[in-house]
């Protein structure tokens, strides 16, 4: 497993006053893709796709192709070559700005659609002095996101649902299990016992009618939530309000 990334520490105050004049460095700390006030910094998980596979990883995004090129004669260091970056790739359906820099000559976008039956982007990025760099990244092979690879935990995930009253407790039952039936197997959103799992666990407010279950697969969880509809909740909710305890371990 690889972390890549950049970071690049000035230490010399005359190099770091000229970047800052020339509005090369960060100023809110924040990364924006696809606004205006965008900057273009991001850090990734690699990993051998058959390994993460294998390791049930959630996998957002496959590396299919890596290319870079130099233009050479750029007009400036700080604007591209359109001659270069055209000979690195082509047929791009939309570009979404990531740099802060006004680029007024940019590839011609495709309008229509060339109806690519996966999911596919292009990021690319230039440097200074006319080098370019391209990457495409794909969503992992559907038959590597089927259902089946849940079979392959040996365990089962703790699954919580909560409501505010036992008829909204039983509502939200009843939606999950829905909701469960209708998604496809490969479906693109990726769905796995073990994202739901912690999705209703950390992403969700816990209120005091509870519903708890184990699940070893999507399939089996919408089993039980619809055996659980019709079953009887209670809300544990105390009856007195219980005191602070501090607990030091050794």
């Amino acid at each position: 497993m690889t972390l890549a990334g950049g970071v690049n520490i000035i230490t010399g105050i005359h190099n770091f006053l000229d970047l800052g004049k020339a509005g090369f460095f960060n100023l809110t700390g924040q990364c924006k893709p696809f606004d205006e006030a965008a900057d273009g910094v991001g850090l990734v998980v690699l990993k051998p796709l058959r390994q993460a596979v294998t390791d049930g990883d959630n996998i957002l995004g496959v590396v299919a192709s890596i290319a870079t090129n130099n233009g050479g004669l750029s007009p400036s260091i700080t604007t591209l070559c359109p001659r270069a970056q055209t000979e690195l790739f082509r047929n791009v359906d939309a570009i979404g700005r990531i740099l802060k820099l006004v680029i007024p000559s940019r590839l011609p976008v495709c309008a229509r659609y060339l109806g690519i039956p996966f999911r596919a982007a292009l990021v690319s990025s230039y440097g200074a002095a006319g080098s370019n760099a391209a990457l495409i990244c794909t969503e992992p092979p559907r038959r590597d996101r089927n259902r089946a690879v849940e079979s392959d935990f040996p365990f089962a995930f703790p699954v919580f649902i909560s409501g505010t009253s036992i008829e909204s407790l039983r509502e939200n039952v009843t939606k999950l299990a829905a909701y469960l039936r209708k998604t496809p197997p490969d479906d693109h959103n990726q769905l796995s016992i073990g994202n739901v799992a912690v999705a209703l666990h950390d992403h969700r407010r816990h209120h005091n009618v509870r519903w708890v279950g184990t699940a070893r697969s999507i399939d089996s969880l919408a089993y039980s939530l619809e055996t659980s509809v019709d079953a009887e909740f209670f809300d544990v909710k105390p009856r007195h309000k219980r005191p602070m305890v501090l607990v030091f371990s050794g």
